[in-house]
């Protein structure tokens, strides 16, 4: 008598320039989220371009599924990828980097056509990513979903070259997908209706055991106001903001200022932090895995975002989960979810006074912190943006390019 069948899950093949490469690592953790979150549907092989570091350190054990690293050139001139603030990050002041990206993507191309036969589907991040998957799944009739976010939209809308990628992966695309509402719209306005198959928003999560994070109390805030930055260190972040508005508070009160992250400005931004006389309140972290950047959001009370540019800030979405106070930059990527005045604080992009009178008023007024804390944790539960909602919205996605490809 024959043995039944047993039906295996799908495989999934992911491409992404960006990914945690070691339990260190602070790259793209909101790829990890909602892969996470797949790994029991989908037979997962994620494929990204190997680093300059040292020997190949390995994972952390707790992979959402099978991780490839292709080299592009010696290992010490792989540069482009996997480093703070993505490939935009390490060409920005370093224009003959560029010349390796033919040879990134090239070898990207390659590694997928290797992997693409088995596979039942595949996602790319980034559009650029979108259109040499586009090209690797039409050899062999596999359907392609790219996940488009803020650096996408901006190249597209500057650069005639980012807007040809743009709707080159969405013509080679059966899905494209948003991570937020307004994204969505843009994409819309810049792609038009040349795109072979559909255009969606799936907004990214955040990990549930933030929720469990102790709200902000008053009296605790009466002795001390913990300031919080969580960022890339690249010029764009505009972290020098933080610290020269940091710099202007007077209080009675025992303030701290914590800066994680790792990048080219790092030490630029402790010297400003020496020049504002502040460095004896402002502690540099460097890069701290994802476990240790949860523990200090939900140790702060106010996470400072002064970037000038999100698609949709993970880190903003995590602060206000924990139920603490934002106060960012008026941009495109952040007043769809922070309401000025409502559930967090919104100035001006490269503003320090407005970014100042803002942390005047919490340094003034606890009580108006634990107002926003609350009302921050509520518009997150409200929306449910957890990674499991966002991983069931992909995991119907696959299944139904999976059906219908022919």
């Amino acid at each position: 008598m024959c043995s039944p069948k047993v039906l295996r899950p799908p495989r999934l093949l992911v491409v992404t320039t960006s990914y945690p490469l070691d339990g260190q690592s602070a790259s793209a953790h909101h790829i990890k989220g909602y892969l996470e979150g797949l790994a029991g549907r989908f037979r997962i092989t994620i494929i990204t371009p190997d680093s300059d570091g040292g020997p190949w350190p390995g994972f952390t054990g707790n992979e959402p599924g099978r991780v490839v690293r292709f080299r592009y050139a010696p290992r010490k001139w792989q540069v482009l990828a996997n480093r703070p603030g993505g490939v935009p990050g390490a060409v920005s002041g370093r224009p003959p980097v560029l010349l390796l990206a033919p040879l990134l993507w090239s070898a990207m191309l390659l590694t997928l056509i290797r992997h693409a036969r088995k596979a039942d589907a595949i996602h790319a991040n980034w559009s650029l990513n979108g259109l040499v998957a586009g090209l690797a799944g039409s050899m062999f009739g596999r359907p392609v979903v790219t996940t488009l976010r803020g650096s996408d939209v901006r190249w597209a809308a500057r650069s005639g070259l980012g807007k040809l990628v743009l709707v080159a992966c969405a013509r080679c695309n059966r899905c494209l997908v948003a991570v937020s509402p307004l994204l969505k719209r843009k994409v819309e306005d810049l792609a038009g209706r040349r795109k072979k198959g559909g255009l969606i928003c799936i907004e990214n999560g955040v990990d549930s055991d933030l929720f469990s994070a102790r709200p902000l109390e008053a009296g605790r805030m009466e002795k001390e106001l913990r300031f919080l930055v969580i960022a890339n260190l690249v010029a764009s972040k505009r972290v020098d903001l933080a610290l020269t508005a940091f710099a202007g508070l007077r209080n009675r009160k025992r303030m701290i200022l914590e800066v994680i992250g790792a990048g080219p400005e790092f030490a630029k931004l402790k010297a400003l932090a020496g020049d504002l006389e502040v460095a004896d309140r402002v502690i540099f972290h460097g890069g701290l895995d994802h476990d240790q950047v949860k523990a200090r959001l939900k140790d702060c009370h106010v996470l400072v975002h002064p970037s000038l540019a999100e698609g949709r800030s993970n880190v903003v979405l995590e602060a206000m989960a924990c139920g603490r106070v934002v106060v960012a930059s008026r941009i495109a990527g952040i007043r769809d979810v922070v309401k000025d005045g409502a559930n967090g604080l919104l100035f001006s992009p490269g503003s320090v006074s407005g970014l100042l009178r803002h942390l005047r008023h919490l340094a003034e007024d606890p009580g108006f912190c634990t107002r926003l804390g609350r009302a921050a944790r509520a518009e997150v539960l409200r929306r449910n943006l957890a990674w499991e909602k966002t991983a069931r919205k992909y995991s119907g996605l696959f299944f139904s390019c999976i059906r219908g490809k022919g």
